[in-house]
């Protein structure tokens, strides 16, 4: 089930400190450890047990959680009757084959819901339109008569990048979206012919999702960002957190949560992980490791992928989770605003309750002084807070030319996750836990 309203849980990665000197209280051998119990730990861990084919003990493969629960960035958390994603919104099931073949062999087809363009909604000082090509042509109405938020010409375009964009994330163009990759967002925008006002107005708050300018995004996973918004996104109803939790369920016994890895050695026999749970530190051996957690804690446990997972560059932001009567009509949007300090950029999720207020999960990822805008979105300016944290780091921008991590570091070493792929997304974590699993059974 989703977090509990109340329970704790984080999304902070920012390496902790890794006093240990007091020693271990508690060994164990393992075949293989696996840090984090995130998508891609968990998927890593569920295809390891089925290629062994026999029933599994800690003493096969021994899965480190940090968190009381799983998940990673992939959770949810239930409050009254609604559940709301916390990390991750949606995704693409065109795009994400594997994600949805593990979605489809757990029993959640049924749970897939495609997303109507009508509730995405982009926020633009004040007003909001809806991302399908029937707002387009509205907006461009409006501008008629300087009322949109969108010029007749700018809709055009707008048009125009619809279908560009539906041609090179298709799979058949797949290496012209790849070929993007050496140039940037702005570089690509202009060439492009979006003027300035177009990509104030619409590139920078997609953009922004990555917590970085336009001029050091890659075109690549820019343009799939942006169209992925204006394409056929989806979620689960009842929360993304169901398919980790499905995993989990099949891995009963095999998972140590409240268990944050320290540090990590090699020996003559292959691993030696230390990490505190409850307060306790304790030590596993282990012939395998892989390392399914971001890539800047990732560096500070494990010594010999510090410089080149120090080089990923990732984000971070803040979410409140609010309730109250919204001047929003969607319920999932990206939404741009002026703060004291430059442009603050809302995306969220927003779900309606008993009472006809919405609860409203806003994740602010730039910016300063927020406030302001973010109470206009609501009647009378009035909301109530229930809830606030911190997402540290929330994804992998990569970077014009950026090449993604080998998933096979030599000697027993794995990395699987968002840094192992251009696009970092839950098919990236599903995907390299998938080839890393095979790997590991196959050398056993």
């Amino acid at each position: 089930m989703a977090i509990a309203f109340g329970e704790r849980f984080s999304f902070d990665q920012s390496p902790e400190d890794k006093d240990f000197s007091g020693g271990a209280q508690r060994e164990h051998q393992t075949q293989v450890l696996i840090l984090g119990a995130g998508l891609a730990g968990l998927t890593c861990a569920y295809r390891y047990t089925q290629a062994v084919a026999k029933p599994c003990t800690q003493d096969d493969v021994m899965v480190l959680e940090r968190e009381p629960s799983v998940g990673g960035r992939v959770r949810s958390l239930k409050i009254e009757s609604n559940v709301l994603n916390l990390g991750a919104v949606t995704f693409q099931p065109s795009a994400y084959p594997r994600y949805m073949a593990l979605v489809n062999e757990l029993g959640l087809r049924d749970k897939v819901r495609i997303i109507p363009r009508r509730e995405m909604v982009l926020g633009i000082d004040g007003r909001v339109m809806h991302a399908n090509n029937l707002a387009l042509v509205a907006e461009g109405a409006r501008g008629l008569v300087g009322r949109g938020v969108f010029t007749p010409g700018e809709a055009a375009q707008l048009l125009r990048f619809y279908f560009y964009m539906r041609r090179v994330t298709s799979p058949t163009h797949f290496d012209e979206l790849l070929a993007l990759h050496d140039r940037s967002v702005s570089d690509w925008a202009a060439q492009f012919g979006f003027g300035e006002s177009l990509r104030r107005k619409f590139i920078d708050p997609f953009i922004a999702f990555t917590f970085s300018a336009p001029e050091t995004i890659s075109a690549a996973f820019g343009v799939l960002l942006l169209g992925f918004n204006l394409s056929h996104p989806a979620n689960l109803t009842g929360g993304l957190m169901q398919l980790p939790e499905a995993l989990a369920a099949r891995l009963n016994g095999l998972i140590e949560t409240n268990a944050q890895a320290l540090a990590v050695e090699r020996d003559a026999d292959g691993f030696v992980t230390h990490y505190r749970q409850d307060e306790v530190i304790h030590l596993v051996r282990s012939r395998r490791l892989v390392v399914a957690i971001p890539a800047n804690a990732a560096a500070a446990v494990v010594p010999e992928m510090r410089a080149r997972m120090g080089a990923v560059v990732y984000g971070s932001g803040s979410a409140r989770l609010l309730h109250g009567k919204t001047n929003v009509p969607g319920n999932l949007h990206l939404w741009r605003a002026e703060g004291y300090g430059g442009a603050v950029l809302f995306g969220g999720e927003a779900q309606t309750d008993a009472q006809g207020l919405k609860y409203f999960n806003v994740l602010t990822y730039r910016g300063a002084g927020a406030d302001k805008p973010l109470s206009r979105m609501f009647e009378g300016e009035r909301y109530e807070q229930v809830l606030e944290y911190k997402i540290c780091p929330a994804v992998a921008a990569p970077q014009p030319n950026q090449q993604p991590l080998p998933i096979e570091w030599g000697d027993g070493l794995f990395l699987a996750g968002d840094c192992t792929g251009i696009f970092p997304s839950q098919e990236t974590a599903v995907s390299s836990g998938e080839r890393v699993a095979e790997m590991v059974a196959g050398k056993r």
